[in-house]
């Protein structure tokens, strides 16, 4: 279940890194399950089965961060392909606001910089809300996910084959395209070089790459570790994200964040180079600013304990699993999570025998203290007003105050 741990950079191979992140035992399943899938998964795996240790390094010569010890690949695919959450914009409802800026910057960069051509291959697109849109606008897209967003996004017209990216599945029927785009993928691979490589193959000539993922800069200086996780297997500045399209022949043409994530679009006409002269101070302070925040949770959370009160986790994914295991919300004081996803309701996460309910059920016996553990922390904050809770709010995202939520 372990790869080979290593201290060295696996993008540039310096030996000079910075440790940031330490955890003994850290979970393979980060998002909650089936409470049958669960309790199998409990009899069936062991402790080590089920997570490892978990160090992340930051790399000062090519501004990277990384996993020195990662899972091995069928571990990674059984989670991907069975075990993945993520709520679906098409079918339950929710705003999915990182998508549409997504889609209100890929308009822009169009208009900026016109694209060759119309046709779109997505790869890792969950369930095709992005191509669902850009279908609307006259793209021709197609796209790949090995998850079950596959399956909604055929549900709703959108062609999305449910399998793995493999670049030669679509190179033996000649498939080529003027844009690709990989959003939220690349973090999660053991070796990104080889899958840009693989991602540019498929582009007609002058063709556009289009990656989005994680800032990594943003979280580090602001101290929020939930990007780290096993399935994150790298965290990309602009500017090492920017050297692996460059090493494999693409330029940087146009980039964007906002600010939590990062667009960079490449092409054989690209110029920009990129640097990223704030990741070392940022990566210095991490573990300083996680400590406040880790303190700030720790005296809200014994304030509400000591009053004998209720505690509840707003947001059942993978950030509801940092917040316990990297924030320190102690998971034997939670006795509720509440999520909009209507998709999640019922479910549990692997080590808390609590499941997930519906704001409306949170509405009708509220909690006093609701830890809001999610990258949607504003929208979750305006719901929690207009619902009229009188919980205490505390967010562990920036973009929402903690306070009173009335």
């Amino acid at each position: 279940m372990l790869t080979s741990a290593t201290k060295a950079c696996p993008l540039c191979g310096s030996s000079g890194t910075l440790l940031l992140l330490h955890r003994d035992w850290f979970p393979y399943f980060t998002s909650p399950l089936p409470k049958a899938v669960k309790d199998d998964i409990r009899q069936s795996l062991t402790a080590d089965q089920l997570g490892m240790a978990f160090d992340v390094r930051a790399c000062e010569a090519c501004r990277h961060c990384f996993l020195a010890s990662r899972p091995d690949a069928d571990t990674l695919d059984e989670l991907y392909s069975r075990h993945h959450t993520y709520p679906s914009a098409l079918e339950s409802g929710i705003c999915p606001s990182r998508d549409d800026a997504f889609l209100a910057w890929f308009r822009a960069h169009a208009e900026r910089h016109p694209l060759p051509g119309k046709s779109v291959l997505e790869v890792a697109c969950h369930d095709g809300y992005v191509l669902h849109h850009l279908g609307r606008e006259g793209y021709t897209v197609r796209g790949c996910d090995p998850s079950p967003g596959a399956d909604i996004a055929r549900r709703h017209g959108v062609p999305v084959d449910r399998r793995f990216f493999r670049c030669d599945d679509y190179l033996a029927e000649e498939a080529r395209f003027d844009v690709v785009l990989a959003r939220h993928f690349i973090e999660h691979v053991p070796d990104p070089a080889s899958l840009t490589r693989e991602l540019i193959r498929l582009l007609r000539p002058g063709g556009r790459l289009i990656l989005e993922t994680p800032n990594v800069l943003y979280h580090l200086e602001n101290g929020l570790p939930e990007v780290f996780s096993l399935q994150h297997l790298h965290g990309f500045s602009a500017q090492s994200l920017g050297e692996v399209m460059s090493q494999e022949g693409l330029r940087v043409l146009d980039s964007e964040r906002t600010p939590a994530n990062l667009i960079l679009a490449a092409s054989a006409m690209g110029s920009l180079a990129l640097d990223e002269p704030n990741f070392g101070p940022a990566a210095q302070r991490f573990g300083r600013k996680l400590e406040e925040t880790v303190e700030r949770v720790r005296q809200s959370t014994s304030s509400v304990l000591r009053r004998k009160g209720r505690l509840a986790l707003w947001g059942a994914g993978s950030f509801g699993s940092a917040a316990m295991r990297l924030y320190g919300v102690p998971p034997e004081a939670i006795d509720m999570i509440i999520d909009s996803d209507p998709a999640k309701i019922e479910l549990e996460y692997l080590e808390l025998d609590v499941p997930v309910i519906s704001p409306a059920q949170a509405q009708a016996d509220p909690p006093e203290l609701i830890v809001v553990a999610s990258m949607y922390a504003r929208e979750i904050c305006q719901r929690i007003r207009e619902l009229g809770l009188p919980s205490e709010v505390l967010s562990l995202y920036p973009c929402a105050p903690a306070g009173p939520a009335a």
